[in-house]
């Protein structure tokens, strides 16, 4: 299988990360992060199921976090008891899909194969020969790097958030701005969404601190502060780091031309 290097991948992977709230459902980070993997050699199927491990890692994570900081986040005053067996459910079927993935995936291979539906069973074919070349190790191991830098970015997240809202250092406005954050950022998944984002993210971000009864003033002035301050980061990183794959990719393009004349 050919291996991109992870100094390309870091690159191409900050450019698909500015792109997440660019266009609805993350189509837009999709479509960045295939067409540059696919520029290093690999198939466009290999590229969707790496994409598509990134998602469920996230999902994991995220999952991992809000139960620990669950406690702490001012939960305990809702009916909220009601969602842990559904939450339980979801965790069990992303752990099993992660652990399992290419046996699952595998399944339904086959399931396409007894339907004879040839075109998406010759695509999944390419993307279960794919994930077995990843161990299970090699996805622990990844796991937990995720899980080091997410905290890092929460961390991050909370020392502005401090800023902004004046709000306190306590473990528990820690845990409901994490639980804030993880709305906002399931509202990329939505078909619908404001301009990179704006609005809709603010929305689900003032939805959960105000169901979490956080006493702060404008949470969605709040939301947006903290939202532009990302955005002007991650796109100015992105958009550079974009030009530089562009430039780079337009000077292979023109050298296997000059060879080819």
């Amino acid at each position: 299988m050919r291996q991109v290097k992870f100094g390309r991948l870091f690159l191409i992977t900050l450019v698909q990360n500015f792109a997440v709230d660019l266009l609805p459902a993350r189509s837009a980070a999709i479509f960045f992060y295939s067409y540059f993997t696919s520029g290093e050699g690999l198939k466009v199927s290999w590229s969707l199921a790496g994409y598509g491990l990134t998602i469920l890692f996230d999902a994991l994570l995220m999952l991992i976090i809000l139960a620990a900081l669950f406690p702490f986040a001012g939960l305990l005053h809702i009916q909220a008891a009601g969602l842990f067996p559904f939450f339980i459910l979801f965790f069990a079927f992303l752990l099993a899909f992660f652990i399992w993935t290419e046996n699952l995936l595998s399944l339904f291979l086959r399931i396409l194969q007894y339907l004879k539906i040839k075109k998406f069973g010759a695509f999944f074919e390419e993307i279960v020969s794919y994930l077995k070349k990843i161990s299970l190790a090699d996805k622990c191991n990844l796991l937990l790097l995720s899980l080091f830098i997410r905290i890092l970015k929460y961390l991050g997240l909370f020392v502005l958030f401090s800023a902004f809202s004046g709000s306190g250092w306590s473990l528990g406005n820690f845990a409901v701005l994490t639980f804030a954050i993880a709305a906002a950022e399931l509202s990329a998944l939505l078909p619908v969404q404001g301009l990179a984002g704006f609005g809709t993210w603010e929305g689900a971000f003032k939805l959960a601190v105000t169901v979490m009864a956080l006493p702060i003033s404008d949470p969605f002035a709040i939301a947006f502060l903290l939202h532009l301050t990302t955005q002007l980061w991650e796109y100015s990183l992105g958009i550079f780091i974009l030009t530089v794959l562009m430039l780079n990719r337009q000077k292979k393009a023109d050298s296997f031309t000059a060879k080819n004349n």
